[in-house]
């Protein structure tokens, strides 16, 4: 998965460079847009240089607002998705850790086929930071009935959770 800040970055950088490419033109004091940039006297004939476009530092400016846009879109749907500390999943585990109550679930891991039934004491819940980058997976670590162990299990695969 790409990251939000590389999105970002990618696109900002991306309209800065398309802005290099355009040719800067001269304002002539009557309006007219000169293309002959550099070239002495080219608005001599319309009252003088008024102004340059300036398409670089206009680009840069477009390219960071934009970029920035991106990002902060991107990112604040990626934190939205992996907050699941909000839902009613996280609230009814919450539920079955302080009255000490057993919960049932299907599980699914990453490389199975189907959905398995767990039925674990809840402990708590766990943060697991991703190896790149800031992104975490949310768990509940517990007891597990079927390997007689203390297990994690990531919110983001279960459903159907039932308290006991």
């Amino acid at each position: 998965m790409i990251r939000a800040e590389t999105i970002g970055f990618t696109i900002g950088l991306l309209i800065f460079l398309f802005s290099l490419y355009i040719k800067p033109e001269a304002v002539c004091h009557d309006g007219w847009k000169s293309p002959s940039i550099g070239v002495q006297g080219a608005c001599s004939h319309h009252g003088g240089v008024n102004y340059h476009l300036e398409y670089p530092f206009i680009g840069l400016i477009v390219g960071l607002c934009l970029g920035s846009t991106v990002y902060f879109y991107l990112d604040k749907k990626r934190q939205a998705k992996l907050d699941l500390s909000k839902s009613k999943l996280a609230a009814d585990i919450e539920k079955a850790i302080n009255t000490g109550r057993k919960i049932t679930f299907l599980y699914k891991k990453p490389y199975d086929k189907e959905y398995q039934l767990r039925t674990i004491k809840p402990i708590g819940f766990i943060k697991y930071q991703h190896k790149r980058g800031n992104n975490y997976t949310l768990c509940v670590n517990g007891f597990c009935e079927i390997k007689k162990s203390e297990r994690s299990f990531a919110l983001k695969r279960m459903k159907d959770l039932k308290i006991l």
